[in-house]
């Protein structure tokens, strides 16, 4: 005995739906002002695009990203604690004075932070605190 089993495109979307829902597992787009590379590790390319803050949306699967040649002038505390995986941040030639305590809260995996030609003038005591992997500044 055979059995044939028909399901339609809409049955199989819900399936496909509840797995991604099980698992945890999110389907993020890329940030409207940014181009978006090497799903699902994605690299994120938000430079040059004059941005004044950091875009919301940023895929939590981002290992590289790029925020540089904009026009930051402030880190919020937690702008990144989603990115967890985010290896590389280039944050260089941008409008940023100062940095809070927090901003890097939650990248563990941090190795690579370029904040050159901003207008720091001074770092608060723990700003790197918990950038145990942290290579190159």
């Amino acid at each position: 005995m055979v059995l044939q089993f028909k399901m339609s495109i809409d049955t199989v979307l819900s399936l496909v739906i509840c797995c991604y829902v099980l698992t945890g597992t999110t389907v993020m787009s890329c940030p409207a002002p940014c181009s978006c590379d090497g799903a699902p590790r994605y690299t994120v390319d938000c430079s040059t695009r004059g941005l004044t803050m950091v875009p919301g949306g940023i895929p939590n699967t981002t290992i590289t990203l790029y925020l540089n040649s904009n026009q930051l002038a402030s880190l919020p505390p937690n702008v990144f604690a989603n990115l967890t995986l985010l290896q590389n941040l280039n944050l260089g030639t941008n409008q940023i004075p100062n940095l809070s305590d927090g901003v890097f809260s939650g990248l563990t995996n941090l190795q690579q932070l370029h904040l050159n030609e901003n207008q720091l003038a001074s770092l608060p005591p723990n700003v790197f605190a918990n950038l145990t992997l942290l290579q190159d500044l």
